[in-house]
């Protein structure tokens, strides 16, 4: 495996300039605490996550991560998505979130399963693509840190 180059070139705020040009905006999300939910108010905050994510822009991505307890958005449209109840603030400082607040002494690496830095070993395992079955109802990862990338495609370039 290759060693890539680091991606990020510039960081100011909560804004992120990639290598290769393109400018992002990291926000921390302020969710609702599910567990105090009853499975209708659930069914009904999944139900309005999933029409909001019907009107993302097409050219925009959305990557949300959860780190450790905390949930994250990284977006290159200008303003965050309308999702109800998730309120989104600027989060400053965007990569000590994924690497802590030590200075980084050693060379990043980026490989197709794996990320190294100062030492840590950071392990990779990418899902390209779903089954058509149902998942549980409201399966999230809840033990494991992730990240969700959504880029909604143009109705006529989706499959039906």
């Amino acid at each position: 495996m290759n060693k890539s180059t680091f991606p990020i070139i510039e960081v100011k705020d909560n804004k992120l300039i990639s290598i290769d040009g393109n400018a992002s905006s990291f926000f921390k999300m302020g969710n609702p605490d599910l567990e105090q939910m009853t499975y209708g108010e659930k069914e009904s905050f999944y139900d309005s996550i999933s029409s909001g994510l019907n009107y993302l822009e097409t050219d925009k991505y959305f990557k949300f991560y959860k780190i450790g307890d905390e949930s994250f958005l990284d977006t290159n449209s200008q303003v965050p998505p309308d999702l109800s109840s998730v309120e989104f603030q600027n989060q400053n400082s965007p990569l000590e979130k994924f690497f802590g607040e030590s200075l980084m002494y050693s060379d990043i690496g980026i490989h197709d399963d794996y990320v190294s830095y100062c030492g840590n070993y950071i392990r990779l395992f990418s899902v390209l693509e779903f089954s058509d079955s149902e998942a549980y109802p409201f399966f999230l990862p809840s033990d494991i840190d992730y990240v969700i990338t959504v880029k909604r495609k143009a109705k006529d370039k989706s499959v039906s």
